[in-house]
């Protein structure tokens, strides 16, 4: 069952739904476009090095997803993934306290600590 239906089924039920996310949609990624949350670019990350350090972290952010009541927060920064034909696989939103991704058909967020941010950051060579 989809987390979507797994998550609506638990609303209606009262309980809020946690997903867990692999993000094995992202294994081929080739080129991370880092954007705004108006999609204007920012930087475009294609070292393998980095992009690989990028998808581990983002794997350690498996657990805890969901679809808040109050709606998804918008995050000032997304990475775009991409592989090497150019065909997109995905996305993370990035902000201090949250991260969101688009998943089985629906937006879901999760909250980070501050330390989590700064790696991520790192990693990006932006600056703060």
């Amino acid at each position: 069952m989809h987390h979507w239906l797994r998550y609506r089924l638990a609303q209606r039920r009262g309980r809020k739904q946690l997903a867990d996310f692999a993000f094995d949609n992202l294994d081929e990624t080739a080129k991370i476009v880092v954007t705004t949350q108006m999609d204007e670019p920012v930087k475009v990350i294609d070292d393998p090095d980095t992009i690989a350090a990028v998808l581990a972290q983002t794997r350690r952010q498996q657990g805890g997803w969901q679809v808040p009541l109050a709606g998804v927060p918008i995050a000032p920064l997304r990475l775009n993934f991409y592989d090497h034909q150019n065909e997109f696989l995905g996305n993370l939103g990035i902000a201090e306290t949250f991260l969101t991704t688009l998943q089985d058909g629906a937006f879901w967020s999760k909250n980070i600590k501050r330390d989590e941010f700064a790696a991520l950051w790192q990693l990006l060579g932006l600056e703060e």
